[in-house]
C-alpha cells in the first residue's frame, strides 16, 4: 500500500482485515511528514499504528532518508525548519555548487496593508523569475509557484502577465471563476433571461460595455425610473439590443463568438494579457459549448444552467493552455497538487497568509467526540456560548491543524531541486505561520537576510461615525458626535490611497511612480545576513510590546520582550532583551505613560478626500484637555535633533488628524511624535492654518496622482543627499539617474 500516511481509520481497518500473516504479506510505503490530507479524513496516526502492528508481527522497517532530488543546502534548510515534525533528517546525495535557498527581502512601510504587501511581493517574484530566465539560468518550464490555496493567485498572475511571463494554472476551480468567463456568462445569462437585473448590471460594468459605477447609478436615476429601459436605450449598450435580437437564431457557441466580435472583447483580453491566457480561456469556453452541442440539442437557457451547475458544484477545471508546448510555461498550482512532483525552481508565495478561523458552532475531534456551542435559554437572542468541552476540543483541533500545516510546508519545500525562493517581509508582522516558522532559520543560509516580523493586533475600521465602543474606550465626559452618512458613492478600490502612498509621493514623486505605478520592488532582493537584529525587527518587537503594555500597565517589560521574541522564533540573549527593554522602561517613566491604558491603540481609519479613500492606522488616539491627541511612536534611532526628523513625518501626522476629524467629527488638539531613541517628544498643535495647508497638500498630491503627473519639476529629491537609502536611486532606476 503506497502513500500510507494518507489513509484514514476505515482504510486502516480494511487493510488489517485483508492482511493475514499466515496467507499473505503486507508491504507499506509512507512518510508521516507528508501527511497533508487531514481535511479529507486522513489520520497520520494510522501510519504509526500500522508500523507498531507490523513490528509486533516480526516485520521489518526500512528507513529511506537519502534524497537524490534536492541540493544539499535545500535539504539542510528543510531539516531545520521541519525539525518539530520529528523523524530522521534527510541526507542529501547531490553535490553543492552554489547557494540554493534564496530569500527575497521585500522592504515596505511598517503599516502597509496586507493586499499591498502581496501586490509588491507578486511583482518581486515575477522580476526574480524574469531575471533567472534572462540570465539563461533556467527556462520557464523549470519554474513552479506553489500556493497554500488557489484562492490567492490573482495578484501573482497579474504580475506574471505584466512581466510577459507565460504561465498555466493547474487544478483548482479557477477557470469558471476567471473574469473573462464571468463576463461571458453574464451576457449569456441576460440573453437567456432579460429580466435578470443582476446580469444586466454585470454586463454594463464589464469591458463588454464598460460603464463605470457612477454611470450605472445615473442610468437608474430617480426612484421609479425603469432601469432596464434606460440601460437598453444607452448608446453605449447598443450591443445588448443586438444580443437580444440574434439570440434565438444562434447556438450558444455561436452566440459567444457573436459577443466577442461585436464588442472586440477578444482584443481587450489580448491587450490585458499579452501572454494569451485570457484568450485561451475564451476559446476553451467556446469549446465547452461546442462539445455540449455535439452531445445534445442544447438551448441557451439549458447551457447557462449547465455552467451555473458546474459552478455550484465546485467543478475543478483548470485554465486552458496558452501554447501547445505546456513545458514552456511557469506552473501555478497548490502544494497538494505538486505532491510527488519536482521542479528545478520552486517559489513559495504568500508566506504571510493567515489561516482561516473556524466559525462553526460545533467541533469534532477524532477519539474525543463532538461538542456544540450552546444558547442560554434565558437569553435566546444572545450569542452562542462555548462550553469548556468545546473550548478544549477546539484547541486540540487547532493543534492538529497546525501540525498539518507544518507537514504541508515540508512537502512544499521538498519539491525544489535547485532553487528554493522564499519571499520575506522584514518590516511586517508574521501573520502567517509559514513566515513565522521559516524566518528564524534564514540566518543559517548564505546570502539570506533574516527577516523576522511581529504579529498583528486586531484593527478597528472607522466609518461615518464613532462606535459606542470607541466612545467608551476614549473616556467618559467627552461626547463623540455621530456624522450623518454623506451622499455619493464610496470610491472603488482603485481610488484608494494609503497614508504610506501619500508619504511616498511627498518624499519623491518618482519613488511613488516606480513603487506604486510600475510595481517595481522597493528594496534590494538579496542581502547578506546582518550580525544583529535589524532596525525594522527591533521596531516590530517594540511596537508589539507597547500594545501589550497598553493592555497591562503592570506587565514586566523584560517578560514582554522575551515573550515577543519567543513568539517570533527569535533567539535573544539577556543582553539583547535588556537593550530592547531599556527604551520601554524609560517610556514608562514619562508623563505619556500615565494614561497609556486609555484611548484606542492601533486604530484603523478610512476617510474620503477629493473622491479618494485614504486609509491608514494610528498608534494611539487619546483624550486631551480640549480635544483629542494622536500619538505615534518612532523606534528608529536618532543621533541628531528630533525637530529635523519630525519634519519628515508632518504630512503623515496631519493626514491622521484630518482623517480622524472627518471620520469621527471630533477635534484633534495636537499630534505627538514620541521617539523612543533618545526618549524625546515632539508636539505640534493642530491649528487651522496647519489644517488648511494639510488639505491643500493632500489635494495637490491626489490631483497629481489622478493626472499621473510624476515629474520632479523643481522638486529636489532626497537622493541628492550623500547618505540616501533610496534603492531606486542606488539601482539607477529613477528618472533623475537616467538623465545623468
Amino acid at each position: 500500500v503506497d502513500e500510507y500516511q494518507d489513509t484514514n481509520d476505515l482504510q486502516t481497518e480494511l487493510v488489517s482485515l485483508l492482511h493475514a500473516p499466515s496467507r499473505n504479506h503486507l508491504f507499506i510505503v509512507g512518510d508521516p511528514r507528508q501527511s497533508i490530507y487531514r481535511f479529507r479524513g486522513a489520520n497520520v496516526a494510522c501510519f504509526k499504528k500500522m508500523l507498531d502492528r507490523l513490528e509486533h508481527l516480526g516485520g521489518k522497517i526500512i528507513s529511506l532518508n537519502e534524497n537524490f532530488r534536492s541540493r544539499s543546502s535545500i535539504i539542510n534548510f528543510v531539516n531545520e525548519v521541519a525539525a518539530p515534525l520529528g523523524g530522521d533528517p534527510l541526507a542529501a546525495e547531490r553535490p553543492e555548487v552554489d547557494p540554493a535557498v534564496f530569500a527575497l527581502s521585500i522592504p515596505s512601510p511598517e503599516k502597509t496593508p496586507y493586499e499591498e504587501l502581496r501586490r509588491e511581493e507578486a511583482a518581486t517574484i515575477a522580476a526574480h523569475l524574469k531575471g533567472l530566465f534572462d540570465r539563461k539560468a533556467f527556462v520557464w518550464k523549470d519554474m513552479a509557484i506553489l500556493f497554500q490555496a488557489m484562492t490567492t493567485t490573482d495578484l501573482y498572475e497579474q504580475a506574471l502577465r505584466a512581466f510577459g511571463i507565460p504561465f498555466r494554472t493547474y487544478g483548482g476551480k479557477r477557470f469558471l471563476d476567471r473574469p473573462e468567463i464571468r463576463d461571458l456568462l453574464s451576457a449569456l445569462s441576460f440573453a437567456a433571461d432579460p429580466s435578470n437585473t443582476s446580469s444586466l448590471l454585470a454586463i454594463l460594468r464589464s469591458p463588454l460595455v464598460g460603464l463605470s459605477d457612477d454611470e450605472c447609478v445615473l442610468l437608474a436615476g430617480e426612484k421609479g425610473k425603469d432601469f432596464h429601459k434606460a440601460a437598453l436605450s444607452s448608446p453605449r449598450a447598443s450591443f445588448i439590443q443586438e444580443l437580444l435580437r440574434v439570440k434565438e437564431h444562434l447556438h450558444p457557441s455561436e452566440l459567444v463568438r457573436f459577443i466577442l466580435k461585436e464588442t472586440g472583447y477578444e482584443v481587450i483580453c489580448q491587450a490585458i494579457d499579452p501572454a494569451g491566457g485570457k484568450v485561451a480561456n475564451l476559446e476553451k469556453f467556446i469549446g465547452l459549448a461546442c462539445d455540449l452541442e455535439r452531445e445534445i440539442q442544447v438551448t441557451l437557457p439549458a447551457f447557462v444552467e449547465f455552467i451555473q451547475n458546474l459552478i455550484r458544484r465546485g467543478a475543478r477545471m483548470g485554465d486552458a493552455p496558452v501554447i501547445d508546448d505546456l513545458n514552456s510555461e511557469v506552473k501555478i498550482m497548490t502544494v497538494h497538487a505538486a505532491k510527488g512532483l519536482e521542479f528545478p525552481v520552486v517559489v513559495l508565495p504568500d508566506l504571510i497568509r493567515q489561516p482561516s478561523n473556524a466559525t462553526e458552532p460545533w467541533c469534532f475531534v477524532r477519539g474525543r467526540g463532538v461538542s456544540f456551542k450552546q444558547r442560554d435559554p434565558k437569553f435566546p437572542f444572545a450569542p452562542l456560548v462555548a462550553p469548556e468541552t468545546f473550548t478544549e476540543l477546539r484547541k486540540q483541533d487547532e493543534c492538529e491543524e497546525e501540525a498539518e500545516s507544518r507537514r504541508l510546508l515540508y512537502v512544499a519545500m521538498t519539491r525544489a531541486r535547485d532553487h528554493l525562493v522564499l519571499p520575506i517581509h522584514p518590516e511586517h508582522p508574521t501573520k502567517g505561520r509559514w513566515h513565522r516558522w521559516i524566518t528564524p532559520h534564514l540566518e543559517k543560509v548564505e546570502t539570506i537576510t533574516v527577516n523576522e516580523v511581529k504579529g498583528l493586533t486586531p484593527e478597528r475600521r472607522l466609518g461615518g461615525g464613532a462606535s459606542p465602543e470607541l466612545a467608551e474606550g476614549l473616556g467618559e465626559g467627552f461626547p463623540l458626535p455621530r456624522l450623518s452618512p454623506k451622499s455619493g458613492l464610496v470610491p472603488s478600490r482603485s481610488n484608494t490611497v494609503t497614508v504610506s502612498q501619500l508619504e511616498s509621493f511627498d518624499r519623491c514623486p518618482q519613488e511613488y511612480y516606480l513603487k506604486y505605478q510600475l510595481l517595481l520592488p522597493s528594496g534590494v532582493l538579496l542581502a547578506k545576513h546582518p550580525e544583529r537584529l535589524s532596525a525594522p525587527v527591533k521596531g516590530s518587537i517594540l511596537h508589539n510590546a507597547l500594545l501589550m503594555l497598553a493592555k497591562n500597565k503592570t506587565a514586566h517589560v523584560h517578560d514582554l520582550i522575551a515573550a515577543e521574541c519567543q513568539a517570533l522564533g527569535i533567539s535573544c540573549d539577556d543582553a539583547t532583551i535588556h537593550e530592547l527593554a531599556a527604551p520601554l522602561q524609560s517610556f514608562m517613566k514619562s508623563p505619556l505613560f500615565d494614561d497609556f491604558h486609555q484611548g484606542q491603540h492601533e486604530l484603523r481609519f478610512d476617510a474620503i478626500v477629493e473622491d479618494r479613500l485614504i486609509t491608514g492606522k494610528i498608534d494611539w488616539l487619546r483624550q486631551g484637555k480640549t480635544g483629542y491627541e494622536i500619538v505615534d511612536f518612532k523606534t528608529d534611532r536618532i543621533d541628531g535633533g528630533c525637530e529635523e526628523r519630525a519634519k519628515n513625518y508632518e504630512l503623515q501626522m496631519t493626514t491622521y488628524a484630518l482623517a480622524i476629524e472627518m471620520a469621527l467629527g471630533v477635534s484633534i488638539e495636537r499630534t505627538i511624535l514620541y521617539f523612543l531613541h533618545p526618549q524625546k517628544t515632539f508636539e505640534m498643535a493642530m491649528s487651522d492654518g496647519r489644517r488648511d495647508e494639510g488639505r491643500k497638500k493632500i489635494a495637490a498630491i491626489l490631483n497629481r496622482i489622478a493626472a499621473k503627473d510624476f515629474h520632479l519639476n523643481s522638486f529636489t529629491p532626497p537622493c541628492v543627499h550623500p547618505k540616501t537609502t533610496c534603492t531606486y536611486h542606488i539601482n539607477k532606476l529613477c528618472w533623475l539617474d537616467r538623465q545623468q
